[in-house]
């Protein structure tokens, strides 16, 4: 992230008049809403399934500790939980504003 030439979401609001802060906060916020109701996936259960499995057979995770909470994972059901795009940290420091265009990092 050091070597993304801009400033970070953070200190682009500390910086900027409120006006230009303003419009790049409606710009990431209409582009999040945007991705949220354009996005179309389905849940793919073998594909987490096969992870959480795999990551058992790992011989650091053989007592009965770690046993009893991979068939918990395994056994969860996960079609519950809401699919994203996104990788869960979207911070104002991972946001990267140059030229008045924004970087999600």
């Amino acid at each position: 992230m050091e070597y993304i030439n801009g400033s970070t979401l953070s200190l682009y609001l500390m910086s900027q008049p409120i006006q230009l802060t303003y419009k790049i906060v409606n710009q990431i916020t209409d582009f999040i809403f945007y991705c949220k109701r354009n996005y179309i996936s389905k849940y793919k259960k073998k594909i987490f399934l096969k992870k959480i499995i795999n990551l058992n057979k790992k011989k650091i995770f053989s007592d009965k500790f770690f046993q009893a909470i991979f068939n918990s994972l395994i056994n969860y059901k996960w079609e519950n939980i809401e699919k994203s795009k996104s990788h869960g940290d979207l911070s104002l420091e991972n946001i990267i504003i140059k030229n008045n265009k924004i970087k999600f990092i």
